[in-house]
């Protein structure tokens, strides 16, 4: 049997389940990529699947409690926006919600240069090709 967790997306919200991983961490002594054999996620749900599955001497480099501490203390640099970015997004139809500028600076402060291959667990991220008009997988 594989055990899979699957993380949405939501932007900030993306606290809710750090969190909740938190207390697995808490009650299990294990690390979040030490209790899943896949760890999947779309937008932030894909952020922190990328970041439980990086690691140092072959141990996960964050907790759960790691994270959400990242999402608390920079979340206006990764979720900021400007008022016309707001206004054209018109939900995130039209164009990104958010600036990629904060979200690629905490990405490279966090995952460095690690590759999809070399995370501690199997990981996959979904997106969407906007050219294609079709999903798209990231996996390792």
């Amino acid at each position: 049997m594989k055990k899979i967790l699957s993380l949405d997306g939501g932007g900030i919200r993306g606290l809710i389940p750090a969190l909740l991983i938190a207390e697995m961490e808490k009650r299990t002594g294990k690390r979040c990529a030490e209790m899943f054999d896949m760890i999947a996620g779309t937008s932030t749900g894909g952020i922190l699947a990328l970041a439980f599955s990086v690691h140092e001497d072959n141990k996960p480099k964050y907790s759960a409690l790691d994270l959400a501490d990242i999402y608390a203390k920079q979340g206006k640099d990764i979720f900021k926006r400007s008022y016309w970015k707001g206004v054209s997004s018109v939900g995130g139809t039209l164009d990104e919600k958010y600036s990629a500028a904060g979200l690629e600076a905490v990405l490279t402060q966090y995952l460095g240069d690690l590759k999809l291959k070399d995370g501690m667990c199997n990981t996959l991220v979904t997106s969407y090709d906007i050219e294609n008009r079709e999903p798209y997988f990231f996996k390792s």
